[in-house]
């Protein structure tokens, strides 16, 4: 065996003994948090709501391995929203869903992008050919579709060669508008607020329109393949 050939089984080993340590950890971290089924009010009243700090960091580390799990953004929002209120759940339920967006693409990336880059050469270039120009715009027309599914486009992401810094910030940004009106919902249903709830509504149709019409600009202005959407696009998350 030459040097070569041993540095890569080395490095193949190292990831897997990494992969191993995370899975354990995440494995703890799981057993003590309940699932997507269980996040809910009654949690949120037990776990998060009025427990200061406490309910604060509960809240954020319960949704940051949930959202990363496939749990819907928008539900974490609207939770964080009756727990904290408007501002302290948009503040939260961001930093959950950046916080999980920034570790599922790296975890892919040092795991299952070399084995994805192996056996789907063919599907990564088509990945990297969509994602090299523009990162941070295409991150965020992405994010702002009201459809589409958050953990797999994070997932492709990961297993594409895109700078992470752009995408990170390109989603962040796309998040926002969907994340504000969900939080907002959940802040109406704290105080049973009808106007409130209208108009997260109405901000929630409204912002789902205007995405889909940039998405169909850009579309339209840069002819881009879908490939990121058509795969990512499936149950709202």
């Amino acid at each position: 065996m030459n040097n070569k050939s041993r540095e890569e089984l080395l490095k193949i080993f190292g990831r897997l003994v990494m992969l191993a340590v995370i899975c354990f950890l995440v494995s703890l971290a799981a057993h003590q948090a309940p699932d997507s089924s269980h996040f809910n009010q009654q949690w949120i009243d037990d776990q998060a709501q009025h427990n200061g700090w406490q309910g604060m960091l509960n809240y954020l580390l319960v949704a940051t391995l949930l959202i990363s799990m496939g749990l819907p953004r928008q539900l974490a929002a609207f939770l964080a929203g009756y727990a904290f209120g408007f501002l302290q759940g948009l503040l939260l339920s961001m930093l959950a869903v950046s916080f999980s967006c920034l570790l599922t693409v790296l975890l892919v990336r040092i795991f299952a992008r070399p084995f994805a880059r192996h056996f789907f050469a063919k599907r990564v270039s088509q990945l990297d050919a969509f994602m090299h120009e523009y990162p941070l715009k295409k991150a965020m027309v992405l994010r702002l579709l009201p459809v589409g599914n958050n953990m797999l486009t994070n997932v492709l992401a990961g297993m594409s060669s895109v700078a992470v810094l752009p995408f990170l910030l390109g989603s962040v940004i796309g998040y926002i508008p969907q994340m504000l009106v969900f939080s907002l919902m959940g802040k109406g249903v704290l105080l049973q607020s009808g106007w409130k709830i209208g108009l997260s509504f109405a901000l929630f149709a409204f912002s789902s329109l205007l995405s889909w019409y940039l998405y169909q600009q850009y579309r339209l202005s840069k002819q881009s393949p879908p490939t990121i959407v058509s795969l990512s696009a499936g149950e709202q998350r």
